[in-house]
């Protein structure tokens, strides 16, 4: 992705700003130009909760270059409340507790190598 574009999509990414379909309904996230249900091409702007459940998880141990010491962590497939399945990092969780199907919702943080979250 160019940086202009990066730079434009910030904002939306960090509210959590959706489009819903105005033909079928279908909330979809980040933004597209067809619905992925019905092909569609008419949207509105949708806030996000940031709620939803674990679909899919992962047990991070050999983290990227610059992360090294964020190691280990979880990253999950989350289903939003909303409907659109989105990437996330789980955190103040137990190794235990984890599971598909648990609850969880939104912090916003923005990490670098020289912030941890």
């Amino acid at each position: 992705m160019e940086v202009s574009r990066n730079w434009r999509l910030q904002s939306q990414r960090y509210r959590m700003e959706g489009l819903r379909c105005e033909q079928c309904g279908t909330v979809v996230f980040p933004a597209r130009a067809h619905c992925p249900q019905c092909a569609g091409e008419s949207f509105a702007a949708q806030a996000l909760r940031g709620l939803g459940e674990v679909y899919s998880f992962t047990h991070v141990h050999d983290a990227p270059a610059g992360f090294e010491s964020a190691a280990p962590f979880f990253l999950a497939l989350v289903r939003l409340d909303e409907g659109p399945l989105v990437t996330a990092q789980l955190t103040d969780v137990e190794r235990e507790a984890v599971h598909i199907g648990m609850p969880v919702g939104r912090a916003s943080c923005v990490k670098t190598a020289s912030v941890a979250c």
